[in-house]
């Protein structure tokens, strides 16, 4: 009798057990609810920019449920040339030969890449300071990604922020 007794709670240990760590697996993909562009005056208020100019720090805040967030704000491509020539220099595989891009359209290529945010206790979201070089209209896209408890299976949504013009 003992030994059954036993045995069902150790099977009912086992069950519990085993349903607390799927659940850990289960992870929903992430949102994304705003991205917005702030200023930040010296007393570190935020204030919502809502016309971009070159050569102004912005600071991009992303409201998300995700782990974690990437921005890549597409205002930096520049490609490398051949040597004495105005031609492209071309990979193996012809595809365009980056010195740096923040541009997710080039994700995949060497020397492009997101930047990346920290969290913001003021905003309640992830945020970076960057600033656009130049005028001209350029794709932000914010990368958010859930990670569940040790696995490698992880949900990463690309999310198209649209166009931002820059004057």
């Amino acid at each position: 009798m003992k030994k059954t007794i036993f045995g069902v709670i150790a099977l009912i240990i086992a069950t519990i057990t085993f349903q607390s760590c799927l659940k850990e697996d289960n992870v929903t993909n992430p949102t994304v609810e705003s991205v917005k562009f702030y200023t930040v005056d010296a007393s570190g208020k935020f204030t919502e920019a809502t016309d971009i100019k070159a050569g102004n720090t912005y600071t991009i805040g992303v409201k998300t449920t995700a782990d974690i967030c990437t921005v890549w704000p597409g205002g930096e491509r520049l490609v490398m040339k051949k040597k004495g020539t105005t031609n492209d220099s071309l990979d193996i595989n012809n595809k365009q030969v980056l010195i740096k891009s923040n541009c997710y359209s080039d994700d995949g290529l060497l020397k492009a890449r997101g930047l990346t945010t920290s969290l913001n206790s003021t905003i309640k979201g992830w945020v970076i300071t960057y600033k656009y070089p130049a005028a001209g209209q350029f794709s932000l896209t914010v990368v958010v990604t859930n990670y569940p408890y040790d696995s490698s299976n992880y949900n990463q949504v690309v999310f198209d922020a649209g166009k931002v013009t820059v004057n």
